[in-house]
């Protein structure tokens, strides 16, 4: 039965409510102007809330306080103390649908700052217990665009562990900020929640700003998912601000901020309780690297790239979903302060596409501008040294050369116990140098320095996080001369594609994306695969231009049944296990309304 609407008072009731998520930017703009309000025909406050917030939709949520109440103001205080007047609710604006209070808020300088907490003298109590959710909604009205909005939250009785926000951007207008809980977790304990406080860096003039709408929120939702879920099956599930992508019972991958930031092996740890990338982002990491050509000594100093003061805008989504593949989109812009995001600032952009089999392949692009000397620029891999992953970088003049490695580099993250999740990365470019170490955060990290042009670089890779027990760099040599050595492949009938946007050098197959880009020749394809010279580890394709074709797909006269559309309606799928021998690729079609 739904729970009785109500909020935070001391000693009253709390607000409870399921959620459904969606991806989005960290703030965005709700044009809505000043004006005097009124409660007359108002719905409950359940329903208005849901009705305005789309991360409110299950209903399952906690009011910190939307000031329909005044005894709410008792709980945040300016710091240092300003005029009689400068904190109080107020009802000449508001958030229309939502009710008719919020609090009016002048900072009056840089250094002032907007506390919420409970005081001896508060009539109202903030929460302190936030565990059970994963998402911060805060509305926040600026009368101008404000560079450096910035949300701090404090946990203990001392109020030792803080978390603070990146400074945020605020649009003239209404403004709703979604902070991710899982990025405070990492700093603070979610269940001893002390204060919150606000603030604007740097401000020229005094400014009234109005909150509204302050809710934590458990938005979990499952985007996609296979009705079975056998093992091996492909999900997606948004967490707060987060995607979590993963193979039922293989592995799984979360991604905050365009990045990974979690890896979990799901075949020895069911319960997530060892993330294997340890505090930071898995990679690839940007630095710039010295005229030496040796990475910067902190591999995630995003900031090195523009100086202080930039504002980093950063956004991910989520492409696209089914049962072969799974894509998401990253990219993170480098804004002046008081400045409107647009398409010609400094950027890092990132393409995931995940596959059931553990196969990631990931293509990036972006700007080189700071610190980055010479056109050379370091990309680092990092995971957890405490979990048991040794890093070990193999490279032709390494001593981890052998036969099978022939020329190729790649870096390799492994553990020695059987059945364990290892980690192997291989770069698609030769990188000019390599370098391998721990950082201060007790994690293991190897680093290529690769060369950019005109302050713009490109890379792309392929990781594999499953199977398990890929223990050496004999195992893992021939999956890196796959991926690095895709040619030759014979063309019967068809041809390749050379213009897919992840085919860096226009050969017919994707570094940035996995796949060989194939056209028919007119409703047939034929296609020899060589596995005699090099293993083929169930080569990718997608077929272009079949969106209003029925397709059928046989390797050596078997059917391969498992063909998915993308977004985009070509067709991709996989010629199952490892090829050591010449198979024969066929592909017939017919037009779909076709008798």
């Amino acid at each position: 039965m739904l729970a009785t609407t109500g909020h935070a008072r001391r000693g009253g009731r709390v607000l409870h409510a399921l959620l459904l998520s969606a991806v989005a930017i960290l703030a965005a703009e709700c044009p809505q102007g000043p004006g005097r309000l009124s409660r007359n025909n108002l719905a409950p406050t359940m329903d208005r809330l849901v009705a305005a917030y789309e991360d409110l939709a299950s209903k399952r949520f906690q009011v910190i306080a939307d000031f329909e109440d005044p005894a709410q103001a008792t709980l945040f205080r300016l710091e240092p103390a300003g005029a009689p007047g400068d904190v109080g609710v107020t009802t000449d604006n508001a958030q229309l649908r939502t009710g008719v209070g919020s609090l009016k808020v002048r900072l009056g300088r840089a250094g002032q700052r907007l506390v919420c907490g409970s005081h001896a003298e508060s009539q109202w109590g903030l929460p302190r217990d936030w565990s059970k959710y994963n998402l911060l909604l805060i509305s926040v009205y600026s009368p101008r665009q404000l560079g450096g909005f910035v949300v701090e939250a404090h946990s203990g009785t001392s109020l030792a562990m803080s978390y603070q926000s990146p400074p945020l951007l605020l649009r003239s207008g209404w403004n709703l900020l979604r902070l991710d809980l899982g990025d405070m977790a990492d700093y603070i304990d979610l269940s001893d929640v002390r204060s919150l406080e606000f603030r604007c860096d740097p401000l020229d003039s005094p400014v009234d700003i109005h909150l509204d709408d302050l809710i934590v929120v458990d938005n979990t939702c499952e985007l996609f998912a296979t009705p079975e879920k056998q093992p091996g099956d492909l999900y997606v599930r948004s967490v707060g601000r987060r995607l979590s992508v993963g193979a039922q019972d293989r592995f799984e991958l979360t991604f905050s901020h365009g990045r990974i930031r979690q890896w979990f092996d799901l075949g020895t740890d069911k319960t997530r309780i060892h993330n294997l990338v340890g505090p930071g982002a898995l990679g690839p990491l940007f630095s710039p690297a010295s005229e030496e050509g040796r990475p910067a000594a902190e591999v995630e100093a995003a900031a090195e790239w523009l100086g202080a003061g930039t504002l980093l805008q950063t956004y991910q989504s989520l492409i696209g979903a089914n049962p072969l593949r799974v894509v998401i989109r990253g990219e993170w812009r480098f804004t002046p302060p008081n400045q409107v995001p647009s398409e010609a600032d400094p950027y890092h952009r990132w393409w995931y596409s995940i596959y059931r089999d553990g196969r990631v392949y990931i293509e990036c692009s972006g700007t080189a501008l700071g610190r980055s000397a010479a056109g050379r620029i370091a990309i680092s891999f990092c995971c957890d040294a405490s979990t048991g992953l040794q890093t070990r970088l193999v490279s032709p003049s390494g001593p981890d050369k052998t036969e099978a490695a022939m020329d190729d580099h790649f870096l390799l993250f492994s553990r020695p116990t059987r059945g364990q999740a290892d980690l192997l990365v291989a770069p698609f470019k030769t990188p000019l140098s390599s370098v391998s170490g721990g950082t201060p955060d007790a994690r293991t990290c190897g680093t290529w320095v690769m060369s950019t042009e005109e302050q713009r670089f490109v890379f792309a890779t392929m990781i594999r996080i499953w199977p398990p027990d890929l223990d050496s760099p004999e195992l893992a040599a021939p999956m890196v001369a796959d991926y690095r050595h895709p040619l030759p492949l014979q063309i019967d009938v068809g041809q390749l594609i050379r213009t897919d946007p992840g085919d860096f050098d226009n050969d017919g197959f994707s570094e940035g994306r996995g796949y060989y880009v194939l056209q028919l020749d007119g409703a047939i394809a034929k296609i020899r695969i060589d596995g005699h010279r090099k293993l083929r580890f169930s080569p990718l394709f997608k077929l272009v231009d079949v969106a209003n074709r029925d397709v059928w797909i046989y390797a050596d006269g078997r059917q391969i049944r498992d063909a998915v559309h993308d977004e985009d309606g070509n067709l991709v799928f996989a010629v199952p296990g490892v090829i050591s021998w010449e198979t024969l690729l066929e592909i017939t079609s017919r037009p779909i309304d076709a008798q």
